[in-house]
């Protein structure tokens, strides 16, 4: 997927369907598909289908098919999209963000489309029950077709970027139109990160493993909230994939295509797959987008919602192998370049610009430092295991000549 050449890209997100085998049959819902605003913080607009005034959005207020949502600086919405099921879907909308609804139905399948046209949004499908339903997100680089999963995407207008990371289940990545091609190219699992950028006809798409300095970065502290308030659910789901997964380690390569089959890497994967949210809390404390205080409010909300004491682990860092960290390397390297051609172009503002070009230069190097780093910790494991099995004489003449050679 990395370095192709993409007109347009059509990402697929399902909870692996292999994993869980089809839909049961069942009847599509039949009460009206709309979306509530369930919650909002300072000041959302809403602008009716086929009208130019705009209302401010409140508790309750329904949202339908045609209509636009705009929320203000330092404003937010949550969305419930419902259909009379018991499991309603959600949406937290950050500030900053535009969105349109073009589908809201209930005929032949569930049915919900919605086009990103700016900002960001954290996404929880839990409704869909039939293979006639359907929820799809959109940006103008990237379409996400949905399946019971959580998922976090942004888009920056200003760069014709998306950022897509998945909380859990999987996302398929599809380039269309291609007549004849496979129906999906390759997949973001739990813990994996995405980057869809287009321009003068040369959209490039690549994935590897989350940066959290980038994603820290780009998600608003109510997404980072939102996600974490989920914790106990995104954890039990992530720990159902990866047993899945282990108990199917013959077939990984063709259920699972893109995770590492090799037992050491497959280990980090589920490490960082098993931590996510340990990793997220502590990348939100570390950008500062959120205070140990407020981890410690949602810990304690989690308690008490479930009645067991729950806590994040904030010691854990996030294991990334050479291939990861050389892709990483890779996505810094596209967004340093997208925000250096946004500086030149003089029909668009300056409004961060510098900062974040500095950011993704500083990380740009601090990657640098850990490639080399690690490969220093493992030659000191084989270097270690080595002297181990040296004789004490041998021992003390290899060290010698170590230290001859340093001189």
């Amino acid at each position: 997927m990395n370095n192709r050449k993409i007109s347009t890209l059509l990402v697929s997100l399902l909870v692996a369907l292999p994993l869980l085998g089809a839909f049961p049959n069942q009847v599509s819902a039949t009460s009206s598909r709309v979306a509530v605003v369930k919650e909002v913080k300072g000041t959302a607009k809403v602008q009716k289908a086929g009208g130019s005034k705009e209302f401010t959005a409140f508790a309750k207020m329904t949202i339908n098919e045609g209509d636009i949502l705009a929320t203000g600086a330092g404003s937010s919405v949550i969305l419930k999209f419902r259909n009379g099921q018991s499991d309603d879907d959600l949406m937290t909308v950050a500030p900053g963000s535009t969105l349109s609804f073009d589908k809201l139905s209930d005929s032949k399948g569930t049915r919900t489309k919605i086009s990103l046209r700016k900002g960001s949004v954290w996404v929880e499908v839990k409704s869909i029950t039939s293979t006639d339903d359907k929820y799809e997100l959109e940006t103008p680089t990237a379409a996400m077709g949905v399946r019971g999963t959580s998922f976090f995407a942004a888009y920056d207008p200003s760069i014709n970027a998306a950022q897509l990371l998945t909380t859990d289940g999987a996302v398929g990545v599809d380039v269309w139109p291609r007549p004849g091609s496979d129906p999906v190219d390759g997949y973001l699992y739990p813990a994996q990160w995405g980057v869809y950028a287009g321009g003068d006809g040369e959209n490039i798409g690549k994935m590897s493993t989350v940066n959290l300095d980038i994603f820290s970065g780009a998600a608003d502290p109510v997404i980072l909230r939102s996600i974490l308030r989920q914790a106990q659910q995104i954890i039990s789901k992530n720990i159902s994939f990866v047993t899945t997964m282990d108990s199917r380690k013959e077939q990984s390569s063709a259920e699972f295509p893109g995770l590492p089959e090799q037992s050491e890497l497959r280990d980090q994967y589920v490490y960082n797959v098993k931590h996510l949210l340990d990793l997220i809390a502590r990348a939100a404390i570390d950008s500062g987008k959120l205070s140990e205080k407020q981890i410690i409010e949602i810990e304690n909300e989690i308690s008490a919602e479930t009645g067991n004491v729950f806590s994040f682990d904030k010691t854990v860092s996030i294991q990334l192998t050479d291939t990861e960290l050389k892709e990483q390397g890779e996505m810094l390297k596209l967004l340093v370049d997208l925000q250096k051609n946004k500086q030149t172009d003089s029909t668009t503002s300056g409004y961060g610009n510098k900062e974040l070009v500095r950011k993704l230069l500083e990380q740009r190097n601090l990657q640098k430092q850990m490639n080399e780093s690690a490969r220093e910790q493992r030659f000191k494991k084989v270097e270690d295991e080595y002297i181990k099995q040296l004789a004490d004489n041998d021992k003390t003449r290899f060290l010698q000549d170590k230290r001859n050679l340093n001189q």
